[in-house]
């Protein structure tokens, strides 16, 4: 009876030593697009736009959150990028006023509608705080989490359901 060992041909051991060679290198531990690199770069994102809005007046740290938003293109579904260029869209606007240009900003103020308008923010902290760039900010920085929540949660038997009811399922976890 031979060993199994010599049935194997060099071929296959090539293949073997080379599969033991990459498992062992660290830069194919974590590959584009896995669930735990997607992660890393939505937290990347949300700290690099934190910090453009927060720290406007000293830096405008937009270098960072490009270089996070290059990366969540490069790692993401559709869902995820379209609510990071939509953050993306507004840490511009606050951080860096002239990236978006004078006619982006007209037509931010001519969406805003005003029977929006609380005036029982204004009782209550003297003045609306609602159109505040911090307040815009954090409502799109709420549905950027939300999507990337969504899309972290996924996994693959969640795909066969139909979108809406992935979502709801997902939204209770």
């Amino acid at each position: 009876m031979t060993e199994p060992m010599t049935q194997l041909t060099a071929p296959v051991l090539r293949q073997l030593l080379r599969m033991a060679q990459n498992a062992a290198n660290p830069m194919t531990v974590v590959k584009h697009g896995q669930r735990e690199d997607r992660a890393a770069s939505y937290d990347c994102f949300v700290q690099a736009c934190t910090r453009a809005v927060r720290y406007r007046d000293l830096d405008d740290g937009m270098g960072e959150v490009w270089a996070a938003l290059q990366a969540i293109h490069l790692r993401s579904g559709k869902e995820i990028r379209a609510a990071a260029d939509m953050l993306h869209q507004r840490v511009a606007a606050i951080a860096d006023g002239g990236t978006i240009g004078e006619f982006a900003r007209w037509a931010d103020d001519a969406t805003w509608d005003a029977s929006e308008d609380r005036p029982d923010l204004e009782r209550e902290f003297g003045r609306d705080i609602s159109r505040e760039d911090e307040t815009v900010f954090t409502r799109d920085l709420s549905a950027f989490v939300e999507e990337a929540r969504l899309d972290l949660l996924c996994r693959w038997w969640h795909r066969p359901l139909p979108r809406t009811i992935r979502r709801w399922y997902l939204r209770r976890r």
